[in-house]
């Protein structure tokens, strides 16, 4: 179960791109648009909100994202990846 300390605020692209590029429990459609901000080389310094619809409010949005696969970070990407936990 996530405790949803990654709800708030932004990840470099050095953080996420090896899961925008290679994970397969990924949105194909979000991880095309996060590959526009950070290409597989360089740009290393561009940010993405961990939670898109609402950067700086913690609400269920950011849970809601997990289950449809676009969480920004593979760690908590993990934490619903159709195992029985994710009804929790």
């Amino acid at each position: 179960m996530t405790t949803g300390a990654h709800t708030i605020g932004l990840a470099r692209c050095t953080t996420f791109r090896d899961r925008i590029f290679n994970d397969t429990n990924i949105d194909k459609s979000f991880a095309k648009s996060l590959q526009q901000i950070c290409p597989k080389t360089g740009n290393d310094s561009a940010l993405a909100g961990l939670d898109l619809k609402t950067l700086f409010s913690f609400d269920k949005f950011y849970y809601m994202n997990l289950l449809k696969k676009k969480g920004l970070l593979h760690s908590d990407q993990e934490l619903f990846n159709g195992g029985s936990a994710d009804l929790l």
